[in-house]
């Protein structure tokens, strides 16, 4: 080894490789914890490199079972040139299919690029797969809906049409009209009407939704095809998606036909009942302006514990005896379909709890809405709600552990930092604060490691004692003695950090550091109106003690550490026969927050 201190160049080129260093162990944290699957290739034969965790969930292989494997490992029946297109220097976003180990095929998209070397060479191909296969299924359900929609629209015993700015027909349904639908496209009121009158009345109508964009429902006769009809035509101006009026949205309907209208709108409501019912939520709907109930499904049932309570107008909700998160009780007009009743309100996810029959309180998120009819009033109120108590209980559990985990992590921190700032202060080289920093770390980690054992719920002293000082000594050497007992958290780390010091102190100067040298560790509960543990250490057969010229981190970590840590007592006796250190707290501080053991 050279003397001297490194040169600045030495120095800087440490400083990049540590910084290097710390680069690559950065985007590999970022790898490892990406959602997405990122898998990389090798150029040389297309072999996997990489495999992080997101890729073990999407594909299923593990990273074991994918290295080393070949890029085709992925590709369905037939592959695709997306490989060889990377590789030739080409990056991409491409949506595609993979193939999973179970041998199922899963949409995902792929976001491909060449790896290359500073220097422009290509040594590889990187993927970043994310799965869309939900939006893919969203995507054709909501193709299918529109079809649906569309088939519906066209089946409609009703005239429903689209007409443009000049009132040309663009898109009719059949419904009652004795026309074909091809009579209609391009075509005006004046090319198909029978009679130019009713023509007139119809065109009048209609320009005057566009120019006041307002709807406007009418009863208008016409004849078609010969026969003359009275029916009820409602029109709406058609925007388009910037708000702009382009033409005319037509709904034409046959009052001869009302019977059978009737039915169908009977059809409709039916089939709507058995949509809220197979919702998995619970569903409420009340009438407008009184609040009586009208529908609630299963699920209302199952959530509440109950039927919907009947009730004349909404002031019967105070029944409910709900409250809000922060136990406030709901008056009857506060509850949100009482508002969306009332008022008119939107309400979204609304947090309340809300006591079941049986006893039990739930969380629920409770969304309302009016619902109004062509002329904007109120007609119905809608109220939809699901039991969240799972997931708050789930949140709250994260919340309770962050904080713990913050406060563990802070308390850690804390502790190494003065490790390490005593450590440095005290040595007198290099060499001497690395091995007492390691040392006194070490002494921490071990504490930490009974801890995480016991869920950091407490300690067994006796372990605590023999993992403290089995680093330095075991055996015939080193005699404990004492009842088992359990400690808290904060006093097995304190008590260990003060047992590694006399442990250390012990194998450097004191009865271990030479042969016949011998340690006793003993402890007892002394009763009184405030129950102490009285801990003794003695040393023996070593060499003769002086009293210290300096009082060191060791001593202060012992003293002062106990004291301020646990309202310990701690007598510190430089015998010329062996240090003695007796250490004196209340039981209830020693214990605070220690479980049982299990």
């Amino acid at each position: 080894m050279p003397d001297g201190p490194p040169s600045p160049r030495d120095a800087r080129n440490g400083a990049a490789a540590s910084h290097a260093e710390a680069e690559r162990a950065r985007l590999a944290a970022l790898v490892m914890s990406s959602p997405d699957a990122i898998v990389c290739y090798d150029a040389a034969d297309g072999s996997i490199t990489t495999w992080n965790p997101g890729a073990e969930r999407l594909f299923g292989y593990n990273e074991s079972e994918a290295i080393g494997r070949d890029y085709r490992l992925l590709l369905p029946d037939g592959g695709e040139a997306i490989y060889d297109r990377v590789l030739a220097g080409e990056s991409m976003t491409v949506e595609t299919v993979r193939r999973c180990k179970d041998g199922s095929l899963v949409d995902v998209s792929l976001t491909a690029a060449p790896v290359r070397t500073p220097d422009g060479r290509t040594i590889g191909v990187s993927g970043i797969f994310r799965d869309i296969s939900a939006r893919k299924r969203a995507e054709a359900a909501l193709a299918e809906s529109e079809a649906r929609l569309s088939f519906v629209l066209a089946s409609s015993p009703d005239n429903i049409f689209i007409q443009d700015a000049a009132l040309r027909y663009v898109w009719v349904s059949k419904g009652f009209s004795p026309l074909r639908v091809e009579d209609y496209i391009g075509r005006t009121d004046f090319d198909i009407a029978e009679r130019s009158g009713e023509a007139e009345r119809l065109v009048t109508i209609k320009r005057r939704v566009m120019a006041e964009g307002r709807g406007e429902t009418a009863e208008v006769a016409v004849t078609l095809g010969g026969v003359g009809r009275v029916v009820e035509a409602t029109y709406q101006p058609w925007r388009d998606a910037t708000g702009v009026i382009i033409g005319v949205i037509g709904y034409v309907r046959d009052f001869t036909e009302r019977r059978r209208a009737k039915r169908a709108l009977a059809e409709s409501e039916a089939r709507l009942r058995a949509i809220l019912e197979q919702m998995p939520v619970g569903v409420a709907v009340v009438s407008a302006p009184s609040g009586a109930p009208l529908f609630h499904n299963s699920h209302a049932v199952a959530i509440l514990g109950h039927d919907l309570i009947p009730a004349e107008d909404y002031t019967g909700y105070a029944a409910y005896g709900a409250v809000r998160a922060d136990g406030e009780p709901y008056r009857p007009e506060d509850y949100p379909i009482a508002r969306a009743l009332l008022h008119g309100e939107i309400v979204d996810r609304e947090p309340l709890l809300y006591r079941r029959p049986d006893g039990q309180v739930v969380d629920l998120e409770v969304s309302a809405a009016p619902i109004r009819d062509g002329d904007g009033t109120i007609v119905v109120a809608v109220s939809t709600f699901a039991d969240v108590s799972t997931r708050k209980t789930a949140d709250r559990q994260r919340e309770l552990l962050v904080h713990e985990l913050s406060h563990r992590v802070k308390n850690t921190l804390a502790t190494v930092l003065s490790i390490a700032g005593q450590s440095l202060r005290g040595a007198t080289d290099l060499d001497t604060a690395r091995t007492s920093f390691t040392t006194r770390l070490s002494a921490l980690a071990r504490a930490h490691d009974i801890l995480t054992r016991e869920s950091w719920e407490g300690a067994s002293l006796r372990e605590v004692i023999e993992t403290a000082v089995a680093a330095h000594a075991g055996g015939a050497r080193m005699e404990i003695v004492g009842a088992d007992l359990r400690v808290g958290p904060k006093a097995a780390v304190s008590l260990s950090m003060a047992l590694n010091e006399l442990a250390t102190n012990a194998v450097k100067y004191g009865a271990l550091c030479r042969e016949g040298g011998r340690v006793r560790i003993g402890w007892r509960v002394a009763d009184g109106r405030e129950p102490r543990l009285v801990l003794s250490w003695r040393e023996e057969g070593g060499p003769p003690v002086t009293p210290p010229t300096r009082r060191g981190f060791g001593t202060r970590l012992i003293a002062g550490g106990l004291s301020h840590d646990l309202q310990a007592e701690v007598r510190l006796d430089f015998a010329p026969a062996g240090l003695a250190c007796d250490i004196e707290a209340p039981l209830a501080i020693l214990q605070r927050a220690a479980a049982p053991a299990r």
